[in-house]
């Protein structure tokens, strides 16, 4: 799915802008570099103004007071949770606080890189790439037992460290990434979101088994889900992303538009890996990602 340069341009302007800036100091913490930033929120390289090593922090920071932004869900007692609890594929978070009204997250810094470009990198085959997805499968089930929700999983907030360990970043936190976005992969997180998320009703656990599925299918196929995206060539409006997720009907992954290029980088022919898919995965993505919650699979991991 190719970007054009009006969005790269845009998305240029996105990560030059941020609110805050480095050197400045946010709560005990001072900000090091921008990683990303929306209209929301912005995340930072960041570390504690008394730690004498500088060592890595990563900050994220409401760009909304709390108080003005209603549509965000209050998640005190989902912190407190992930506080408390450890698990490897989940990063962890270490404190939580306000700047003038504006809320911040510290948590652990990883070093690694989102789900899509370790496969990429790593030439992963079918079965490797299914398995390293298995790994934020097995965490988002840890977090539902401690009735923890995610509800905005996508392949850019799963990050793969040098070992090869799946991170999942963001459970828990009350800032919302932005929807609006082009491009492949986590670029176009509107992709990824679950209609109900869209609708604006209550985000539940099944809304979580639905964001696996969509990202299941894209690791899987190297491709967004729903045709539409796949087909873009140029920037799609919030409205229109919005109405492709409540009212297309997803592609099994088999029958997607996958490419040669794609199937070669996994040691197959397109054919093969469709046989490959229609061989269980099909059935696997389209059950997760029903548009109906009741039609989903019960747990992550099932």
């Amino acid at each position: 799915m190719p970007e054009n340069s009006t969005t790269e341009k845009r998305l240029e302007d996105i990560t030059r802008n941020p609110n805050h800036v480095a050197g400045q100091a946010v709560g005990d913490y001072k900000l090091d570099r921008c990683i990303a930033h929306g209209r929301l929120s912005e995340v930072w390289r960041a570390h504690r103004t008394d730690d004498a090593l500088c060592r890595p922090l990563a900050l994220k920071i409401a760009c909304v007071p709390e108080s003005e932004a209603q549509h965000l869900p209050r998640t005190s007692r989902a912190r407190e949770i992930l506080a408390r609890i450890s698990h490897p594929n989940l990063v962890p978070l270490f404190d939580a606080s306000n700047e003038n009204g504006k809320a911040f997250f510290v948590l652990e810094w990883v070093e690694g890189i989102a789900l899509l470009d370790y496969c990429v990198r790593k030439n992963l085959g079918l079965d490797a790439r299914v398995q390293l997805f298995m790994q934020a499968v097995n965490a988002v089930q840890f977090a539902h037992t401690h009735l923890l929700v995610h509800g905005e999983l996508r392949p850019s907030n799963i990050l793969v460290n040098d070992e090869g360990v799946v991170k999942l970043v963001d459970y828990g936190l009350s800032i919302p990434t932005d929807l609006e976005g082009h491009g492949q992969y986590g670029r176009s997180p509107t992709a990824y979101a679950s209609p109900e998320r869209l609708r604006g009703e209550p985000l539940t656990t099944s809304s979580d088994i639905y964001c696996l599925g969509s990202v299941l299918y894209t690791v899987i196929t190297g491709l967004p889900p729903y045709p539409s995206f796949q087909t873009q060539t140029s920037p799609l409006s919030l409205s229109h992303q919005r109405a492709i997720v409540l009212n297309e009907v997803p592609f099994a992954p088999s029958r997607s538009a996958l490419s040669d290029s794609f199937a070669k980088s996994m040691g197959l022919s397109r054919r093969q890996l469709q046989l490959r898919l229609s061989d269980g995965l099909d059935a696997v993505a389209l059950a997760a990602m029903a548009r109906d919650p009741n039609e989903r699979y019960d747990t992550a991991r099932t």
